[in-house]
């Protein structure tokens, strides 16, 4: 599972943070909420890349905080087979043959010269989908509309 920068960059944008749909374990950038014993109104913040829910995270603790609250998902962050689905349906509705999915992708793919060699297939699978659901390319910082 790619938890790289790269790819919470790449997927903190609304078109994929909108098709997040809850389970009970989810891969994501984890935001625990916390309180400074001090009384503060602000909110210490412990990041973690990884897994879990609600009542715990398994992963790797990128800042700390104190007083431990309550966890809350800041940034989804879909598997390779999350990133399937959200082209397993066609446009008119009907559902894909798993031979289809993996042709959509191989024909996206062979005919993009922009994919960066170096991608984890999490990568390559979320700018397939930004290309096939929302027409946008990945430019390094943020996904672009091709349409313009």
């Amino acid at each position: 599972m790619d938890t790289s920068e790269q790819y919470i960059k790449m997927c903190d944008c609304p078109e994929i943070q909108e098709q997040y749909k809850r389970a009970e374990v989810d891969w994501g950038l984890w935001r625990l909420n916390t309180r400074r014993s001090r009384g503060c109104e602000e909110p210490d913040t412990v990041m973690c890349i990884g897994y879990g829910g609600d009542s715990g995270v398994e992963g790797t603790v990128v800042t700390r905080g104190d007083n431990a609250a309550s966890w809350s998902l800041a940034a989804w962050l879909p598997t390779q087979n999350q990133l399937q689905e959200m082209v397993a349906t066609k446009p008119n509705g009907d559902a894909r043959r798993p031979y289809a999915i993996y042709r959509l992708f191989h024909l996206w793919i062979t005919n993009r010269a922009c994919v960066v060699y170096d991608w984890s297939l999490e990568q390559m699978w979320l700018a397939c989908v930004m290309h096939e659901l929302h027409n946008k390319t990945w430019n390094g910082e943020e996904w672009i509309s091709l349409d313009t």
